[in-house]
């Protein structure tokens, strides 16, 4: 569900967060948790 939400919002991590429902905080830890790698634009 995190990955998909960073995909909508054009890897956001606030604009997840948000559509997640979630604090920002909790969305950076689980991205690192589960090591989710964040595409560099």
């Amino acid at each position: 569900m995190i990955l998909k939400a960073l995909q909508i919002t054009d890897y956001n991590r606030v604009k997840a967060a948000k559509l997640l429902g979630e604090d920002r905080k909790v969305v950076e830890r689980k991205i690192i948790k589960h090591n989710i790698s964040i595409p560099a634009k």
